[in-house]
């Protein structure tokens, strides 16, 4: 897989009704070729069906990794759990509920 130019970081967290309308929001935005990007999922411990909707996403979408935190982190450890997983030269945060 090629190097990604742009990393996209979403954490989630019990959005199971919003979740998969984000992710189908990223996926859907219109890119040429060669600005390849990388879409980082942050499970933050979700209790409902939040980190399984991302991981059903990821086996369609090689585009697609999943994080999966224990319950209780705050947004900054998931944002860097994030960062430190992006390989793209540019990043992005985008929320669950945009």
């Amino acid at each position: 897989m090629a190097r990604p130019i742009i990393s996209v970081i979403m954490l989630t967290y019990n959005r199971e009704n919003l979740v998969g309308r984000a992710i189908e929001s990223v996926l859907k935005q219109v890119t040429p070729p060669q600005l390849y990007f990388e879409f980082i999922i942050v499970n933050n411990g979700s209790t409902d069906k939040s980190g399984e909707i991302a991981e059903e996403y990821a086996k369609k979408d090689r585009r697609i990794s999943v994080i999966h935190l224990e319950h209780g982190k705050n947004i900054g450890t998931g944002r860097n759990v994030g960062l430190d997983a992006a390989r793209g030269d540019f990043i992005t945060f985008i929320d669950d509920d945009d």
